[in-house]
């Protein structure tokens, strides 16, 4: 296999997930392997590694499973401890900027500056009222300890790190090689333990936000009212077996119209928010992905709530798919795997 291979990697708190892509360097990168494993409760939590040694076990049971040839791994990390907010900055050189930003950013945190992993994604340059020009972007901020275990992790079941990336920024990686429009749209990953929403503009976002309601908000209320555990639950939507369902059985699914409903509205209000700002055009439209995007009425809550058309993502466009791979990827699996492509393409590659 190519040096230039890498596994796009996610861990979540119900799994862990992976593409292997290689030819990155191509403008047609090629699918080799991919692969998800299930991983009980209390392993990681809000992707926080809580179990190393289980975690590790499930990290060699992946590689196993998927056929991954290579141990480079670009990494994911995201959830609701990371913070992105825009800010403005000094026209300096970006190494100053980044310099500068603990000094600025410190009661956004958590934690002391010291104990953060922080950057600056420059977005804009902005002409101020006394006719100074200032930078706009977004700054993240990572908590040290968080990402420190996770690599922690990874290496300890024989692999290497070959780059941590934020997933909404992996998210907007994928979706741009598919979606092109002048007007802003949002960019949906309804994942099993957190939703990322992504405003985009030519091909660059604009604002992120992750929001707690997810997958298993729903498959929850799946599990109620079925009187099924959690696992059952979250195999109605993932096999599609939603449609062997009987007319009686269907209907009570209206059970998880709220939390989609509730879904949905953060989902328009991110939307409206970034709207609020001044200078910014209206948002047209939804591209959704996630190991959620297929739950039953979920697309179609969103477009009732946002009044905009919704359309599900096609990760492998532009791709090449080997035919030697061990499972089918078709669209319908492979809309689960946008976050770990989207990292596998790494825009340093």
């Amino acid at each position: 296999m190519s040096d230039d291979s890498v596994v796009g990697l996610v861990i979540t708190e119900s799994g862990i997930r992976g593409v292997q892509l290689s030819r990155l360097k191509s403008k047609t990168p090629v699918v080799t392997a991919h692969g998800e494993v299930a991983i009980p409760p209390g392993i990681a939590k809000d992707s926080e590694i809580v179990d190393r040694d289980a975690a590790v076990l499930a990290l060699r049971k992946l590689w196993t499973q998927a056929g991954f040839t290579t141990k480079k791994v670009a990494l994911g990390v995201g959830n609701r401890r990371v913070i992105v907010r825009e800010v403005s900055a000094p026209d300096l050189p970006l190494a100053q900027i980044k310099r500068a930003l603990p000094y600025q950013i410190g009661d956004l945190l958590p934690v002391p500056p010291e104990q953060a992993i922080i950057d600056f994604y420059p977005l804009r340059e902005t002409v101020l009222a006394n006719a100074e020009v200032a930078v706009e972007g977004l700054l993240v901020a990572v908590i040290a300890e968080m990402v420190e275990g996770i690599v922690a992790t990874v290496k300890g079941a024989h692999l290497k790190v070959d780059s941590v990336d934020l997933l909404p920024f992996a998210l907007t990686r994928v979706v741009t090689r598919t979606v092109s429009q002048d007007a802003p749209y949002l960019a949906v990953n309804v994942g099993a333990n957190s939703t990322n929403v992504v405003v985009i503009l030519n091909k660059i976002p604009q604002f992120v936000r992750m929001i707690p309601i997810c997958g298993d908000t729903i498959v929850a209320a799946l599990a109620e009212t079925f009187g099924i555990d959690l696992q059952s639950a979250r195999g109605i939507h993932v096999r599609g077996s939603i449609a062997d369902l009987a007319p009686q059985e269907l209907a009570r699914l209206e059970s998880i119209r709220q939390p989609i409903t509730e879904l949905a509205a953060r989902i328009k209000g991110t939307g409206d928010y970034y709207n609020a700002k001044e200078g910014t055009s209206p948002w047209h439209g939804v591209v959704l992905s996630g190991s959620a995007a297929r739950l039953p009425m979920l697309a179609e809550g969103i477009e009732t709530v946002t009044g905009q058309r919704v359309e599900l993502l096609r990760p492998t466009a532009g791709l090449v798919v080997s035919r030697r791979l061990k499972e089918p990827f078709l669209d319908a699996q492979a809309i689960r795997f946008a976050m770990p492509i989207g990292l596998a393409m790494g825009e340093s590659r």
